[in-house]
């Protein structure tokens, strides 16, 4: 080191990347949404029609599990999520797999579709 009062040491203040586990936000952020949408539908700001009140959802879900009748609306309601997907899935990847061969680019419409050299 010089006597140079030109050159100054300067201390180091980074601390590197270290990030903190912050889980508690999601919660709070979850709990503030479900408090603003029931804020929402009381006060009328939401319509009854678009959003349910979510103490309503709530009672009914505590309703049809003590009566039982939980599980039997509950599976009809996966298979259909099962199937719908299933169904977009399966177009999707048709379409996915047509579009790049020329098949189906030209049928749709689609005038320039980049080659790809991995099909």
């Amino acid at each position: 080191m010089s006597d140079d009062p030109a050159e100054k040491t300067v201390a180091f203040r980074g601390g590197g990347f270290a990030p903190k586990s912050r889980r508690w936000v999601g919660f709070v952020v979850f709990t503030a949404l479900i408090l603003i949408a029931e804020w929402g539908t009381r006060s009328g700001w939401i319509s009854s029609l678009t959003m349910p009140r979510p103490s309503d959802v709530l009672e009914t879900f505590r309703e049809l599990y003590d009566s039982g009748l939980l599980f039997q609306h509950l599976g009809p309601s996966l298979s259909r999520l099962v199937v719908g997907a299933a169904i977009g899935a399966s177009v999707g990847i048709s379409v996915g797999v047509l579009i790049p061969k020329g098949l189906a680019s030209d049928s749709l419409g689609i005038s320039e579709v980049p080659s790809s050299p991995a099909l």
